[in-house]
């Protein structure tokens, strides 16, 4: 089973998989994180994450379309080391 490197949320990761498993799939599965969930069909939009900036669906996102390249997901504001600088300008509203 090949190996997929790739950059997320800051940090060097690898999955090993065949090469059509869904990000979302590895995301969860293999890397054991919380990222949304939904209706798995590209329908809803609740597993968008960002693919070198752009966003895209993690259900229908090949993991060997990510190799080498960087994603960003997105996190409940508990799970973020310090508030996004959005989230600390509300808060002083």
């Amino acid at each position: 089973m090949p190996t997929y490197r790739f950059r997320l949320d800051g940090k060097n990761v690898s999955v090993h998989s065949e090469a059509e498993m869904p990000l979302l799939h590895a995301l969860r599965n293999d890397l054991r994180l919380s990222a949304q969930f939904g209706c798995s069909v590209n329908h809803c939009g609740a597993c968008t994450v960002h693919l070198d900036g752009e966003p895209v669906r993690s259900c229908v996102t090949p993991v060997s379309e990510v190799a080498g390249k960087t994603v960003t997901i997105a996190r409940a504001p508990e799970a973020r080391p310090k508030p996004h600088p959005l989230q600390a300008a509300l808060r002083r509203a």
